[in-house]
């Protein structure tokens, strides 16, 4: 009798979990068929608005249908619901689980990234095991999160694979290894050059640990000094080659520069004050003739922005380290591409892209969101060294920089490609020269994506 009520309670359950599950599949597939709807009509705050109620059913369902929408629309508001959702999500074990798999599994780079994020933001007790999964990763992007999100776990059981992720990169020094040196440093508060430096100091470290955490003593004593991690490669960014004084750390490279008609003003060199205030260097006289962008017309040739690029740019490219590889975008009306993919940083690349920098010459408009474009089209590039001297012009019209923002930040989401900025913030305001959307648009993608903008004035 007590077997046959214990088989009866088990149907039951079985059949109570069974229709839970069903119910969950009904309203899911009402919030997917209402989604639809609201995108047909175009119906944003109400297709947002679905997703966010999907990612409150915490299935596997609901996170892949979260997953799919975040890889087909572009659309910042819906990524941005999608964020919100995979969150809602990650509150329930099934979630969690299945955003656990993604990563480990997931056949699509950019549903790997969006998951581990999501995983990440979460926190929880299962975290340091998915990160593991992640150092394994053959996409750069997803290894780099995963070890920025270990240095700030502190975990110590992370130091030992950290180290053997650092031996697979430290020929090439690229992200990566930036990331992983700064993640060791944040967890141990010790730095050192190589891995295998790092496996001499970690085999006796971990030993003392073992000991002190037998006795039940205090970890920390153990470790190192070194407060923040950021200093750490301070003696590496002073060796790096540097474009208008911006290091170039990074080993996938693009360069973007405008070769616009207003590439050919020449400016006065300047010198930065005590007071901050920027003073032309000599005796430029105020009523100076000026050409229609505020260039001086009296200038010598090498005062144009064109030739201080194109030296500046040379002198990078002779620079670079061959583990480097790297591309050049020249636009105007039209966008040139040195090659038609990245090219390691040999001498022969070297010496073709020197030849094809001294050729360049400044006419034109400036379709400045179509050279980004072009540049986001190379799937390897992760750093972009953006150059312009003022604000995207089509047909002689100013266009709104507005839309190229929203462009990079729907089509960077996954990726994270750092834009650096270099621009003219002092150069004069004529009608053919708005300096502040230039500014609006260099500032705006280098403070986007983590980038730095540089004034050209010297």
């Amino acid at each position: 009798m007590r077997f046959i009520s214990v088989v009866l309670v088990l149907i039951i359950a079985t059949e109570i979990l069974s229709g839970g599950e069903k119910e969950e599949k009904e309203k899911l597939k009402l919030l997917t068929d209402e989604f639809n709807a609201s995108v047909k009509s175009e119906d944003w705050a109400s297709a947002c608005g679905r997703l966010r109620l999907i990612g409150e059913l915490g299935t596997a369902d609901s996170v892949f249908f979260l997953l799919s929408v975040a890889l087909r629309y572009e659309r910042s508001d819906l990524s941005d619901a999608v964020e919100s959702g995979l969150l809602k999500a990650a509150e329930k074990e099934s979630g969690r689980k299945t955003l656990s798999e993604v990563v480990r599994k997931g056949n699509d780079w950019r549903a790997r990234i969006l998951s581990l994020r999501t995983l990440i933001a979460k926190g929880g007790d299962s975290l340091f095991d998915v990160l593991m999964d992640a150092l394994k990763d053959k996409t750069p992007r997803i290894v780099i999160e995963a070890v920025q999100a270990l240095g700030m776990l502190g975990d110590l059981r992370a130091v030992s694979p950290l180290i053997e992720v650092l031996s697979a990169v430290e020929k090439e020094k690229g992200l990566i290894w930036v990331a992983v040196r700064e993640a060791l440093t944040a967890i141990t508060r010790a730095d050192f050059e190589t891995a295998d430096k790092w496996r001499t100091y970690w085999n006796v470290k971990e030993k003392e640990i073992a000991e002190a955490k037998k006795k039940g003593e205090e970890v920390k004593p153990l470790l190192g000094d070194i407060a923040n991690p950021r200093t750490v490669l301070q003696e590496e960014v002073a060796k790096a080659p540097k474009f208008f004084g911006a290091e170039v750390l990074s080993r996938r490279i693009m360069f973007i520069i405008d070769v616009s008609s207003s590439m050919q003003a020449k400016d006065p060199e300047m010198e930065r004050l005590a007071d901050g205030a920027l003073k032309p260097k000599g005796n430029i006289p105020e009523n100076a003739a000026q050409d229609e962008w505020g260039g001086i017309i009296g200038l010598p040739p090498e005062r144009a922005r064109i030739e201080r690029v194109k030296r500046e740019l040379a002198k990078c490219v002779k620079e670079l380290p061959p583990a480097v590889r790297f591309n050049i975008i020249a636009f105007s009306d039209k966008v040139k591409l040195w090659s038609p993919k990245l090219v390691k940083a040999d001498d022969s690349a070297k010496s073709s892209a020197l030849g094809w920098i001294s050729a360049l010459k400044a006419d034109g408009d400036t379709h400045t969101d179509e050279a980004l474009k072009a540049a986001f089209a190379d799937p390897e590039v992760d750093t972009i060294y953006l150059l312009s001297d003022g604000q995207p012009f089509k047909s002689g019209t100013p266009v709104d920089v507005e839309p190229i923002l929203e462009w990079v930040k729907s089509n960077n989401r996954f990726r994270k490609v750092v834009i650096n900025t270099f621009g003219f913030e002092n150069a004069k305001k004529t009608p053919n020269m708005d300096a502040r959307a230039m500014m609006k648009l260099l500032k705006g993608l280098s403070d986007m994506t983590g980038g730095k903008f540089t004034d050209i004035y010297w």
